[in-house]
């Protein structure tokens, strides 16, 4: 048996991330409600051995993840603040992401058909 530490890291989608990529498959969407209300948190099981990477939902990457997603490599790029638009006084620009899932279908379970004649 082999143990692998598992390291978690947090991300905050801010300034200083910007252009921050997370890949690995996607093992969890959990709704969380915080003092403001309703929010998603999303676990990615990273690419090298015991990487765990957590993040808070934003809109623009709720749009794109979906609870259907988990098992699913996905592939996360943040741009950082969208100011393309004007935005009312008070509001905060939206977060421009890049996000891939990998939609090949799944493999299906081998069956006795599948089988050659006499095996």
């Amino acid at each position: 048996m082999a143990f692998v530490e598992r390291v978690v890291t947090e991300i905050e989608w801010n300034a200083e991330n910007k252009g921050r990529e997370v890949t690995g498959v996607l093992v969890s969407v959990e709704t969380v409600q915080y003092i403001d209300g309703p929010g998603i948190i999303y676990t990615v099981k990273g690419a090298k051995p015991g990487e765990v990477i957590r993040f808070k939902g934003a809109t623009r990457l709720n749009q794109r993840i979906h609870k259907t997603d988990v098992g699913k490599k996905i592939a996360i790029r943040y741009n950082g603040e969208d100011k393309s638009k004007e935005m009312k006084p008070g509001m905060n620009a939206p977060k421009d992401f890049i996000v891939l899932v990998d939609e090949a279908p799944e493999s299906k379970a081998i069956t006795d058909d599948d089988l050659p004649e006499g095996f």
